[in-house]
C-alpha cells in the first residue's frame, strides 16, 4: 500500500543516519531466513557446510547469497540441484561486477559443491524450530551474541508423531481426499515434545499445529460439559436428545439419529449434538466461553448455542493446552518450547544465561478438581463405549473425537497417563474429506502415536533437548518476514486479524 511505503521510506532514512552500511548489512545477515528452518547466515553456513562463515569458499558463499531470493526454493537442503543452479547466477553475477575476473568464474561455476541434507530428525522439527524462532524476539528481546536455544523436543516422540500422519496421509489420502495433518504431544508440564505442522515441511512451512485455526467439532463440546459440572449437575443427570430448534439454528446428530433421554455422560460419549445444544441452553453460553478462556483458549468465541457444537475457529495448541489441563484434574499449566536461552561468544566461548523458563504448573485450580475428574471419567467412556472405540490401548486414556460439516475438519484429543496428544486433518482450502470423522483416521493416528511413546519411552526419562544456535541474535524473522518488517511493527503496530466462525457439526 502507499501508506506502507512511505513509513518504510521514513525507516529507510532513520537506518541510514543511525547505522553505517556494515551495520545494516550485518543486522540482515544476522536475522534473515536462510531456508530449513535456519536463522542467520552463521547458522546456515554451520548446517549447510558445517563451517564457520569465515571459513566459506566463495562457491559456498555464493550458494548462501543466492538462496535469499526464496529460501525455501533455493535451500541446499531441499533443493541442491536449484542451490548449485542460483548459485552459478550469483558468480556470474560478481563477475560482471568486476568482483572476480570471467575466467574464474566460469571455473568455480562449474564445481559448486551440492551440501549434504542434514539428518531426518531436522526436517520433522523446523515447524516447531520456527515457532520457538517466532517467540524468542518477545522473550528475550534484541542480543548481541550468538545464542543457544534448548528447547523441549524429543527427538524419539518427533519422529514418531511424524511418521504416524504421514503413513495415513500416504495410505489413505487420496481415496478420502486428506492433504494435510498436524500433530502435538505435550507433557503433564505442559512442555511441548512433539510438533507436527504438515505433512511435509519442504513443500509448505505453514504450521497448522500453531497458526492454523480450524473449526473444532465435538472436541470443543467437553467445555459444555465442564461447566453444568461445576454448577452442579451431574454424570447420571439426563437431557433430552431429540430434534432441537431454535430460530432458523437446527443442529442434527450424526446421521440424523436420536437416542431421546440419556445421562450426561451417555451424550458425551456418544456425542450427541442435540443434547449438548440443549445443555447449553441451560449453562448458557457466556459460561462455557468463561470456562474455555479459563482453560487456555485465547482465540475469539462466538456468544451464540452453535458453540457448544465447536463453530469458533482455534488451534491444535490451544486445544491440546486444554487438554492437559483437564489432564491435571484443572490445576494450571503453561504451555511451552523453551528450556533456556544461552548467550554464545563464539571468540571466548563463553556462555551467559539470558532465559530460564519457569513453567507455570503451580497448584492454582483452574477450575473445580471434583468436575474435572467427573469430566474426565466421562471422556474414559468415549473411548471405552463411545466415538473413541477403535483406540485400544492397554492403559488409561481420556478424550474426544470432533468432526466439522461434511468432514471439512477431523480431530482426535486425548491423555495418556504422561502425555496429551492432539491430532487433526483436513485441507487448506477448507474442501471436505471423504468420510472422515474423527473417531476414524486422527483416532487411528493418535493411538499409534500414544501407543508407541507410552510402551517405549519412559515417562521419568529425560527428553533429549534440541540445541538451535541462532546467530547474532533473534528476531521476528520468518520467509516473509524480513528485519523491515519486525521494525516497522515495532514503530507502527498492526490490528490484529478477527476469526469468523461458522458452521453446523455432524460429531
Amino acid at each position: 500500500s502507499f501508506s506502507r511505503k512511505v513509513k518504510e521510506a521514513i525507516l529507510a532514512i532513520w537506518l541510514e543516519r543511525t547505522l553505517t552500511k556494515d551495520d545494516i548489512l550485518s543486522a540482515y545477515l544476522n536475522r534473515v531466513y536462510m531456508g530449513s528452518g535456519l536463522y542467520g547466515i552463521s547458522a546456515a553456513a554451520r548446517t549447510y557446510f558445517n563451517k564457520d562463515v569465515s571459513e566459506l569458499t566463495i562457491e559456498e558463499g555464493a550458494i548462501l547469497a543466492g538462496l535469499l531470493k526464496a529460501p525455501s526454493v533455493y535451500s541446499p537442503q531441499a533443493n541442491p540441484r536449484l542451490a548449485q543452479k542460483r548459485g552459478k547466477v550469483v558468480l556470474a553475477a560478481m563477475a560482471n561486477a568486476g568482483y572476480i575476473n570471467i575466467g574464474d568464474a566460469s571455473l568455480n561455476s562449474d564445481i559448486v559443491p551440492i551440501p549434504k541434507s542434514k539428518p531426518d530428525n531436522f526436517k520433522t522439527s523446523s515447524y516447531f524450530a520456527d515457532w520457538v524462532v517466532d517467540q524468542l524476539n518477545t522473550i528475550i528481546g534484541t542480543q548481541d551474541d550468538n545464542i543457544i536455544v534448548r528447547t523441549t523436543l524429543d527427538s524419539d516422540i518427533q519422529n514418531i508423531a511424524e511418521k504416524s500422519l504421514q503413513n495415513i496421509i500416504t495410505k489413505y489420502g487420496d481415496n478420502k481426499d486428506i492433504t494435510q495433518g498436524a500433530v502435538i504431544v505435550m507433557d503433564r508440564k505442559g512442555a511441548i515434545r512433539a510438533m507436527v505442522g504438515g505433512k511435509n515441511y519442504k513443500l509448505s512451512q505453514y504450521n497448522r499445529a500453531a497458526q492454523a485455526k480450524r473449526q473444532p467439532g465435538s472436541v470443543f463440546k467437553p467445555f459444555v460439559y465442564l461447566t453444568a459440572l461445576e454448577k452442579g449437575w451431574h454424570t447420571d443427570d439426563y437431557l433430552n436428545d431429540a430434534p432441537f430448534t431454535s430460530g432458523e439454528y437446527r443442529p442434527k446428530n450424526f446421521k440424523d439419529e436420536y437416542m431421546g433421554d440419556v445421562t450426561l455422560e451417555t451424550a458425551l460419549s456418544r456425542s450427541l449434538n442435540t443434547a449438548t445444544v440443549r445443555l447449553m441452553q441451560y449453562v448458557t453460553p457466556t459460561s462455557v466461553i468463561k470456562t474455555a478462556q479459563k482453560m487456555g483458549i485465547r482465540s475469539k468465541l462466538s456468544n451464540d448455542l452453535s458453540l457448544a457444537l465447536g463453530s469458533s475457529e482455534v488451534s491444535l495448541l490451544e486445544m491440546c493446552h486444554a487438554y492437559t489441563i483437564m489432564a491435571r484434574n484443572g490445576k494450571y499449566a503453561s504451555s511451552y518450547g523453551m528450556e533456556s536461552v544461552e548467550g554464545y561468544n563464539v571468540r571466548t566461548k563463553n556462555r551467559t544465561n539470558i532465559f530460564t523458563t519457569h513453567a507455570t504448573h503451580s497448584d492454582y485450580q483452574v477450575v473445580s478438581r471434583n468436575a474435572v475428574r467427573e469430566l474426565n471419567n466421562m471422556l474414559e467412556s468415549v473411548i471405552d463405549d463411545g466415538t473413541g472405540k477403535r483406540i485400544q490401548l492397554p492403559f488409561s486414556v481420556s478424550g474426544k473425537t470432533g468432526t466439522s460439516q461434511q468432514s471439512r475438519d477431523a480431530w482426535f484429543i486425548g491423555f495418556t497417563p504422561n502425555y496429551t496428544i492432539g491430532v487433526w486433518l483436513g485441507n487448506d482450502d477448507n474442501t471436505p474429506m471423504v468420510n472422515v470423522t474423527g473417531g476414524t483416521y486422527p483416532a487411528m493416528i493418535w493411538s499409534d502415536i500414544a501407543g508407541s511413546i507410552e510402551r517405549n519411552i519412559k515417562a521419568d526419562t529425560r527428553p533429549r533437548n534440541n540445541n538451535t544456535m541462532l546467530s547474532g541474535g533473534a528476531g521476528n524473522a520468518s520467509e516473509d518476514r524480513s528485519l523491515f518488517d519486525g521494525l516497522l511493527d515495532k514503530i507502527f503496530k498492526s490490528p490484529s486479524a478477527t476469526d469468523k466462525p461458522s458452521g453446523i457439526f455432524n460429531e
